[in-house]
């Protein structure tokens, strides 16, 4: 080889580190390491080739390339360990398949773990409508970082699944001796009904912890003050009006709705609305007799999943 482009490979190689470490590292997860080499030293391109000893656990992308002059390129070198292992290889560059530089590698891998602090998380009584948020706190105690996916068990790819709990994230990454917070939400939507959904906290290469959320949601309590109004005896064609109370003894505003089988000769005021909290609303009916006879009905008062009856 001319001793030129000896000192000129010398000089591209002498830029280039001896040794690669890339410390701890969590199992099955892959860590990359990049390297540049500079052709700044050649009056002309040069090839470059980074050749692994047939270690499965390290992959170079590009393993090889032309470096045109003055250019540089990069070579990604990553590591992905099955296990638990210390890791000691050493990868080769050679340039022009005629020069090469050895850099020694090292690393250690290690499995990931992850803790949460309870197993169940109990929201307790919440009324419809209402919702409530607990804190899901992840630690990592390891010297490595650790990736995790929150999975909802029973999760289904058809139909229309309702989710009382929501997750704010439901993966991420907790470094070394850190932790990560997931915040949980309670949703209640169906009066006086119970629920009950389970977790999965999967590790990336490492274990597995499982808990449960539950949450029991509260009825409204709403009222009406008279369920049955009687009008008494109404001359034909005249008319008589008398007023009802919604009551909301709960703190949340809710809507209320009404409906019934016979538009007449019964005629109420206000349909639907909103019954503020901690208040009450109140609601007109009209009575115009259309014949001489005996009138009976029952109308309905939909609030928010509740059902109020009343008789006229």
């Amino acid at each position: 080889m001319d001793n030129l482009i000896q000192k000129t490979y010398e000089k591209i190689t002498d830029k280039l580190t001896d040794f690669i470490d890339f410390g701890f590292v969590p199992v099955k997860t892959s860590i990359t390491k990049t390297i540049t080499v500079e052709n700044c030293f050649s009056n002309s391109s040069i090839y470059v080739e980074i050749i692994n000893n047939k270690d499965k656990a390290i992959t170079i992308e590009p393993s090889h390339c032309t470096i045109a002059k003055l250019s540089k390129a990069e070579f990604k070198i990553s590591v992905k360990c099955d296990q638990a292992i210390v890791l000691v290889a050493n990868i080769m560059i050679a340039l022009d398949k005629s020069y090469n530089k050895i850099i020694k590698m090292s690393a250690i891998s290690k499995y990931s773990y992850l803790k949460i602090q309870k197993s169940a998380f109990d929201f307790g009584n919440v009324l419809i409508g209402k919702k409530s948020t607990l804190d899901l706190v992840i630690t990592n105690p390891e010297k490595v970082s650790a990736r995790f996916k929150i999975i909802r068990k029973g999760d289904t790819n058809y139909g229309n699944n309702i989710n009382y709990f929501s997750l704010s994230d439901s993966e991420g990454l907790v470094p070394p001796s850190s932790a990560f917070l997931v915040k949980i939400t309670y949703h209640a939507l169906f009066v006086n009904h119970f629920s009950c959904e389970n977790f999965d906290l999967v590790v990336q290469g490492g274990n597995k912890e499982s808990f449960s959320c539950l949450g029991n949601s509260l009825a409204l309590n709403t009222s009406v003050n008279n369920k049955t109004i009687d009008f008494g005896s109404i001359e034909l064609e005249g008319s008589s009006s008398k007023s009802i109370r919604l009551l909301n003894d709960s703190d949340l505003d809710t809507n209320y709705q009404f409906f019934y089988s016979n538009p007449g000769p019964f005629y109420v005021g206000e349909m639907e609305g909103v019954i503020p909290a901690r208040s009450n609303t109140r609601i007109n009916i009209l009575f115009k007799p259309r014949e001489t006879i005996i009138y009976y009905d029952r109308i309905f008062c939909l609030i928010k999943n509740h059902m109020l009856i009343v008789s006229i």
